[in-house]
């Protein structure tokens, strides 16, 4: 995530060459599928862990990029509130559960927190 310039995500099938499941992002954090099968994608930051933004304390803006399943497709479905989101993890019921600020010490701006979102 600390290098400029798109990221990749591929698929991996052992015994097989791996395969371009999605392009474009800028600073992967984590990945993981909801119950339709859609690939999501949390950033933790939009502009890349290289943000010149980030030395001046603002807060890193991340975001939650689904990718629809079957295409190559990108909708941001959360693009607001994400301050260096470090983990994410959805449930069985659709929710999904963010580790907000994960690199934040207790002290500072609000500490981690976990967030659970709905995705429409």
């Amino acid at each position: 995530p600390y290098h400029t310039g798109p990221k990749s995500g591929y698929r991996i099938v052992p015994g097989r060459k791996p395969t371009l499941y999605a392009s474009g992002f800028t600073a992967i954090g984590e990945i993981a599928f909801d119950k339709r099968g859609n690939l999501l994608v949390l950033e933790i930051d939009q502009q890349g862990l290289n943000d010149p933004g980030l030395d001046t304390g603002k807060p890193a803006s991340g975001e939650i990029i689904e990718v629809a399943n079957g295409t190559r497709a990108k909708t941001v479905k959360v693009s607001s509130g994400l301050d260096f989101p470090t983990g994410m993890a959805v449930a069985a019921d659709g929710t999904v559960y963010v580790a907000n600020a994960g690199t934040t010490p207790a002290d500072s701006r609000h500490g981690g927190e976990i967030l659970a979102l709905t995705l429409g």
